[in-house]
């Protein structure tokens, strides 16, 4: 590949350290256990392969000897390739280097060249991959400099262009737009013709619609609880003395709140009817999660008047985080709620949430947000396995902002775990969920095939795809044949763009190509 002019690409050891450092900036690659490099280290540039099969043709330093001392030590400092030179050098040579020890740290921010001559760029006043709350709408301001004044500045997005407005060097994020991970692209041109590209990846998410304990309401007007953070209902309507009315089977009015509660009460009035078949069943319950819900206190209309009566309080268990009221069977009243108290003395419980889209077609790049709620991490532990239970690290992470990115290049379900560390290292919480990748749309074309006789076959991959896997059958299973995947170098083997099938899988009488767009 390639780094255009002031571009940059970043390979980091420590995606913490790198976010402390810079915050805001996006690393291309997360290398732990590549970039290990403190100071007295050597760098090896090969092309096609390895240390071992591949050809070097640029090199930092002397191969298998400690730096220490030497001309390419580089502690504390920044080693800068000089301007002149343009082709690799498979032999260490100082004079093509600027070495600075020691180096402050502004000088070696990514995409900053203080040696060079200034050059055109533009920039936003967003941080990489920010969020949006739903319905709050966003606006991201694009600045060009060292270029010819005036600018100009075109816009294009992966948003729909109904949900949002670019004019001049600003690009407006709707309020309407629906949630999930976008980007937008800014081309800069200034008044010589010269002309910039950045591109800025953000996500629109669903705030969390959560109470905060204590709880205490009471109104004496009307008023629509379901409009308050973490309260929702089902066939609610609303009193003019302030309570929610229950009229009906079914009606549920649900608080979901933040921490361990202590106690409940509430007042109940009835309106009498004469709907209903004997007994009433209005039931206050508490959950957990939302799903499974455990009886409070079970109420009939013995206990129930015209008159506002309160019940309560009922402790509530600690792990509870919801609070339902449910009529489950009408009879003699429809009934207000009002004067609802839910104490606690318990802090919020710290939480782990991965959000986003989390399906993805392979070779596209995904965007979700890590973020712990209800408390602060140190440090973040992050796993994620391909479809094969392979670790993968190609991942882009930023903790500063949360933002995870990875480009996936298989087919199937890849497990990513998020766990948030303190100070001493000790999991705070974590979160795990399942990124379901699925294959490209769209047919490529037909592979072109050229067969040598006694030695196999060979095709190119068609330009804008890569070889996906390679199967071969050798018997039909019923109408249609066996088919099993064949393995590289054994069955075939890769040279760029080449694949050549090898005489070891002859048995087969059919061979299968798949091919998936390039990323």
């Amino acid at each position: 590949g390639t780094v255009a002019p002031a571009g940059k690409y970043v390979i980091i050891y420590s995606a913490s350290n790198f976010a402390a450092a810079y915050p805001g900036v996006t690393p291309d690659q997360t290398a732990g256990s590549v970039v290990t490099g403190n100071g007295d280290d050597g760098y090896f540039l090969y092309s096609g392969g390895d240390n071992t099969a591949g050809i070097l043709e640029d090199v930092y330093g002397v191969l298998n000897e400690d730096g220490t001392g030497m001309t390419w030590e580089y502690t504390d400092g920044r080693a800068v390739r000089n301007t002149g030179i343009t082709v690799g050098n498979p032999t260490w040579t100082a004079g093509e280097w600027t070495i600075t020890r020691p180096e402050i740290a502004a000088n070696m921010t990514p995409s900053v060249h203080p040696d060079g001559p200034a050059v055109l760029s533009v920039s936003f006043d967003k941080a990489e991959g920010f969020q949006i709350a739903e319905g709050a709408g966003a606006a991201i301001t694009a600045n060009a400099v060292n270029g010819t004044a005036p600018y100009t500045y075109a816009w294009t997005s992966s948003m729909q262009p109904a949900d949002y407005a670019a004019v001049d060097n600003v690009f407006t994020i709707n309020a309407a737009a629906p949630t999930g991970t976008y980007w937008a692209q800014v081309v800069a041109t200034d008044n010589a013709a010269a002309s910039v590209t950045n591109t800025i990846n953000f996500s629109i998410v669903v705030v969390s619609d959560t109470a905060t304990l204590p709880i205490n309401e009471s109104y004496t007007a009307t008023f629509d609880w379901t409009t308050l953070p973490g309260w929702t209902g089902v066939g609610m309507t609303t009193y003019s003395d302030g309570d929610m009315s229950f009229n009906a089977n079914g009606d549920m009015l649900t608080v979901k709140f933040d921490a361990a509660p202590d106690e409940l009460s509430f007042s109940l009035q009835g309106r009498d009817t004469t709907a209903g078949t004997a007994p009433m069943n209005f039931v206050a319950e508490e959950s957990a999660d939302g799903t499974t819900w455990t009886p409070v206190e079970t109420i009939d209309e013995s206990v129930v008047s015209t008159s506002q009566t309160t019940f309560g309080p009922y402790a509530l268990l600690a792990a509870s985080r919801y609070v339902r009221w449910n009529y489950v069977n009408k009879y003699a009243f429809n009934l207000g709620l009002n004067n609802v108290v839910i104490t606690s003395s318990g802090a919020p419980v710290p939480t782990v949430v991965i959000s986003g889209d989390l399906s993805v077609t392979v070779n596209e790049e995904m965007s979700l947000t890590i973020t712990l709620q209800n408390g602060t991490a140190t440090e973040w532990w992050i796993d994620l396995t391909d479809p094969d239970a392979i670790a993968d690290n190609s991942y882009g992470w930023v903790p500063a902002t949360g933002a995870f990115t990875l480009t996936p290049t298989k087919v199937g379900n890849y497990t990513l775990t998020a766990t948030a560390v303190d100070g001493d290292l000790n999991p705070i919480d974590s979160d795990t969920v399942t990124i379901e990748v699925s294959p490209a749309s769209g047919n490529p074309p037909i592979v072109s095939i050229t067969f040598i006789a006694g030695t196999g076959f060979s095709f190119q991959v068609p330009e804008g795809y890569t070889l996906y896997s390679v199967e071969g059958a050798s018997a039909l299973s019923g109408d249609t044949w066996a088919w099993t995947t064949l393995s590289s170098p054994t069955d075939y083997t890769v040279s760029g763009s080449t694949i050549t099938i090898l005489r070891a899988p002859a048995d087969k009488r059919m061979i299968r190509i798949w091919v998936t767009p390039a990323p």
